[in-house]
């Protein structure tokens, strides 16, 4: 019996976690997408992947996505984004914390000394 390939079993794992998976067209490179998202607390995680070895990935707030162009999103609007191979970039975004998540803005008192 044969052991189940990592890339199938990532993207088993990121519907299991909630994220939908669809094939898009990306006009700019002229090749069908996998693309995966979810929304969860108001942040929209994406990952579009070209290929096993060609793999992006960003997290922006919801109502900053425009999904008529899930390939395009502004450096200044992105929380986090990756690039690089699937595996890799999804593990990265799978070990995310939720960006209000206790600790993840300064609480605002001066560190301790």
């Amino acid at each position: 019996m044969s052991a189940e390939h990592p890339i199938v079993a990532r993207m088993r794992l990121l519907r299991r976690m909630g994220f939908h998976q669809d094939c898009i067209y990306d006009e700019c490179f002229a090749t069908v997408t996998v693309y995966f998202w979810r929304v969860w607390r108001g942040v929209r995680d994406a990952v579009l992947a070209y290929s096993a070895d060609e793999c992006s990935a960003y997290r922006v707030w919801a109502e900053d996505f425009d999904e008529r162009n899930p390939f395009v999103v502004d450096a200044d609007l992105r929380l986090w984004g990756r690039v690089g191979d699937f595996l890799d970039v999804t593990a990265e975004l799978l070990s995310l914390a939720h960006p209000r998540a206790p600790g993840h803005f300064p609480s605002g008192q001066p560190p301790a000394r």
